[in-house]
């Protein structure tokens, strides 16, 4: 139950979709992992073409990133 399961959970399935990255960014940052949930924002808006979803993606790992300079 909860964030850590559903990381272990995650781990066999290949991250080579956006979907992927993100659910896996959005687990991380769940469980306290910030730098790394921010890598997987900006990777997972690296692999999507839509607009809309690359600047939601890119948003989420910016509020993350001042998270870790302003704690």
């Amino acid at each position: 139950h909860g964030p850590e399961a559903a990381l272990h959970a995650l781990a066999p399935i290949p991250l080579d979709t956006h979907y992927a990255l993100a659910v896996k960014a959005d687990l991380l940052a769940q469980t306290g992992h910030i730098p790394e949930a921010a890598d997987h924002f900006r990777q997972a808006a690296n692999h999507t073409s839509n607009n809309a979803e690359r600047a939601f993606l890119l948003d989420r790992a910016t509020a993350l990133d001042r998270q870790t300079e302003h704690p």
